[in-house]
């Protein structure tokens, strides 16, 4: 086996890649169940400045209703948080996490033991390429797998090993798996070696999806044919992708355009809008994030408000300004905090919903321009946006709770990735989520998910529209290097009267 290889590889930041046991500080919550014999990441940032060692980090689990927490041995100690091993013997069912760093208050968080919720590593790189006459190399843009080429990826939270073998696909293509078990060695690590099947399509971010047993997990790889770099949808450089693979930045501006209306009643409807720009240093996670796969359409019981991507701002402060125009509307955006560009627009005066004044952030063909003398590289790129979101129904929306209800929308424009999220929350009764195409101009609301609601309560009902991912139609590429994205979204939020 190729593995200490491997590890060497994926070395200081493999603890940061498990997903399944990432855990909120003190008093929250496991984002996702844990497994038995499996590696957990709990996030501990620290209150003492003290620098973390695995010595004296200290971890334990006590199942509910016990008084005797399991020890559970720590793999890694950061800034950031402990990796540690799930004892195998802890038995399934609700828990809490008992943890502290050195010099630290022991805090603690809930947790669930499952007996599997399998996950994939992803950074540094996704996987391994292995060849038959070389090294093997780290997956990455610069570095695809070809076809035939075997390949490495490594997981863990699959718990009791299923006697099945998983099935991997990339691409949607069913490649062939050579090896799944217990990475030698490496308490808590699943290897997966499988040879990438012909008919695989090429990309820098090929999807991924392996099912085991009761879980499924997903991420992604870069292959090409010819085993070149790949040809990236951001127009990159292969200096840049090189660049992303060792573990670098790429400099990265970020136009943020914002439009939302927000209607108390058929008669009283306004709009706010605003305008952003900052300049911050991308890592190759962080510009993968963009090309995940997009949520899952339907609807759901719950609250699902997307993430935010985090990001670090470089350059000296900014000074002076940068523009956006469209048709006979110039938005000038001044520096703000330092390191921001930025444009309020004052909300418009009340007006009936079928009346509305025309947004300042209007659809259609828009121009960035910046003489590169205030801190923002000098350039200048077209680009055009749809037109903002708008719900076809009053305010407010009258919502059956014992049937189905459909929403519509004005979905003609969109571009065919943009999706349109909806949240449905009633007043102290619950909250349906839903996602569909934004330009399907319409989504149902099934009648067991309104039935939560209460016939007489009173609600909210948003919908917002992003037009970013892997179908940003916005990206350019300057001369100096910088690249730029344009981060668009549209939104509508109305009452709503449950009957």
């Amino acid at each position: 086996m190729r593995l200490a290889a491997i590890l060497l590889l994926l070395a200081g930041a493999l603890p940061a890649q498990v997903r399944n046991a990432a855990v909120a500080a003190a008093g929250g919550s496991a984002t996702a169940p844990v497994a038995p014999g499996s590696l957990a990441f709990v996030t501990d940032y620290s209150t003492l400045y003290q620098e973390p060692t695995i010595a004296g980090a200290v971890v334990s689990i006590r199942p509910v209703g016990s008084s005797t927490p399991i020890p559970a041995q720590v793999e890694n100690a950061t800034s950031s948080g402990i990796t540690f091993l799930v004892p195998a013997d802890t038995p399934l069912g609700n828990a809490q996490l008992i943890y502290h760093q050195a010099g630290e208050l022991t805090q603690w968080a809930a947790i669930t033991i499952a007996a599997s919720d399998f996950a994939l590593y992803t950074t540094p790189a996704p996987g391994v390429n292995v060849s038959a006459s070389g090294p093997a190399t780290s997956n990455g843009l610069s570095t695809p797998v070809q076809p035939g080429q075997a390949i490495e990826i490594f997981g863990t939270g699959i718990g009791a090993l299923p006697q099945s073998s998983p099935q991997v696909t990339l691409g949607g293509v069913m490649q062939t798996v050579l090896y799944a078990g217990i990475a030698p060695d490496e308490p808590g690590l699943i290897q997966i070696n499988f040879q990438i099947a012909s008919g695989t399509p090429d990309g820098c971010y090929v999807p991924m999806t392996v099912s085991w047993g009761s879980s499924t997990a997903t991420s992604y790889l870069s292959k090409t044919s010819s085993g070149m770099p790949c040809q990236h949808p951001f127009q990159l450089s292969t200096s840049a992708l090189q660049t992303l693979d060792a573990g670098g930045t790429v400099e990265t501006g970020m136009i943020s355009m914002t439009t939302a209306l927000e209607a108390a009643s058929a008669q009283q409807a306004s709009r706010q809008e605003s305008a952003s720009a900052t300049f911050n240093s991308l890592t190759a996670a962080e510009i993968a994030s963009y090309f995940t796969e997009p949520p899952a359409q339907g609807c759901s019981v719950g609250s699902n408000a997307p993430a935010g991507l985090v990001v670090s701002i470089i350059g000296p402060p900014f000074s002076g300004s940068v523009t956006l125009q469209h048709a006979s509307t110039t938005l000038t955006l001044t520096a703000a905090s330092g390191f921001e560009y930025s444009l309020t627009l004052p909300p418009t005066a009340d007006a009936p919903l079928n009346n509305l004044p025309a947004p300042e952030i209007a659809g259609g063909a828009w121009t960035w321009n910046s003489s590169g003398a205030s801190g923002a590289p000098s350039g200048s790129f077209n680009f055009n946006l749809a037109a903002p979101v708008q719900l076809n129904s009053g305010a407010p929306i009258i919502i059956p709770t014992e049937q189905y209800q459909t929403i519509t929308w004005n979905g003609a424009g969109f571009d065919s990735g943009a999706m349109l999220q909806m949240t449905l929350t009633g007043l102290g009764s619950g909250a349906v989520s839903c996602v569909a195409p934004a330009q399907a101009g319409a989504l149902t609301i099934p009648a067991n998910l309104l039935a939560q609601f209460t016939p007489g309560g009173s609600g909210v009902l948003t919908v917002s529209v992003t037009e970013t991912g892997a179908s940003i139609p916005h990206a350019f590429l300057q001369s100096s290097g910088t690249l730029m994205l344009v981060n668009w979204s549209s939104g509508d939020t109305r009452p709503v009267d449950f009957q």
